[in-house]
């Protein structure tokens, strides 16, 4: 990431010919450019498939939704902010 600053991906799998997910636990600044470049792996783009425990499957691209009440409660309990 920077240079002392070490990122390890959860998990990364391949997901087609030209294709590879790649399931982070933090997302820092420009994380996954930055492992690619750094691997000599060639980007072509990125795309985000959930945000914690909040699916983007249905949502398109440069469109947003209101949070639903559970997914709300959710993402502030992955947090630690219950109140």
């Amino acid at each position: 990431i920077e240079p002392g600053v070490y990122s390890k991906p959860l998990s990364v799998k391949q997901t087609g010919k030209k294709a590879i997910s790649i399931v982070l636990k933090t997302g820092r600044n420009r994380e996954v450019r930055r492992l690619s470049s750094n691997c000599g792996v060639p980007l072509a783009g990125l795309e985000r498939t959930r945000y914690g425990s909040v699916l983007l499957r249905d949502i398109e691209r440069g469109v947003w939704r209101e949070l639903t009440p559970e997914e709300t409660m959710e993402l502030r309990s992955l947090v630690g902010f219950n109140s």
